[in-house]
């Protein structure tokens, strides 16, 4: 797994924003990643010869950069805040940390599947269509239990509980840093393959 980076300040406007509140800039992430195991599912399905190769080329830096760096910054800001808000509740905090070694495993899982999907790209064909459809699934299963678990506990919890000095701490990286950005906007690219011609 690649290391974790620290998050540092760059110009940028809040162009990247399409969601004036941060929480539903989250939602919007979570959205783009659920279309993005709708597409893995179609790979998984299409396998061996019905695959589209050249959405492979978006697929790869999408999990590579996209989905990890918007777990981490969930782990390294959202989360953070939240427990500041949620510190007596202990449930809440077992949830979060459950969805912390979540992000970790699913790091590393994303990384191994992008190295597999390149492969898959360069080659034209799997080496193992049964063992690549297999960590598909896993991936895609996964990703959409993990996110449904935090659209229905932790955003509605963080609209309850967060003050507006939380969401302008939650709103500045999203708007400018480049970590994150990059990582925003790597995820948004997903659209050009559930949408190829919008």
């Amino acid at each position: 797994m690649q290391g974790k980076r620290s998050f540092h300040n760059s110009r940028q406007s809040d162009a990247y924003m399409t969601a004036p509140n941060p929480i539903d800039a989250i939602e919007e992430d979570h959205a783009l990643q659920l279309i993005l195991c709708n597409v893995l599912e179609n790979v998984a399905d299409g396998l061996p010869a019905e695959v589209d190769f050249k959405c492979l080329g978006i697929l790869v830096p999408v999990l590579r950069v996209g989905m990890p760096r918007q777990m981490q910054f969930e782990d390294d800001v959202f989360f953070p805040i939240l427990r500041e808000r949620v510190s007596i509740v202990f449930r809440t905090c077992e949830v979060l940390e459950q969805l912390e070694r979540e992000h970790q495993a699913d790091q590393d899982y994303a990384y191994e599947l992008a190295d597999e999907l390149e492969l898959l790209e360069q080659r034209r064909a799997p080496w193992n269509k049964e063992m690549l459809g297999y960590m598909l699934r896993g991936f895609f299963e996964g990703q959409r239990r993990h996110i449904e678990c935090e659209n229905m506990i932790i955003l509605p919890l963080a609209r309850e509980v967060f003050r507006d000095s939380d969401l302008q701490r939650l709103h500045e990286p999203m708007t400018i840093d480049e970590f994150v950005l990059g990582g925003r906007l790597s995820l948004r690219t997903v659209l050009k393959v559930s949408n190829p011609t919008g």
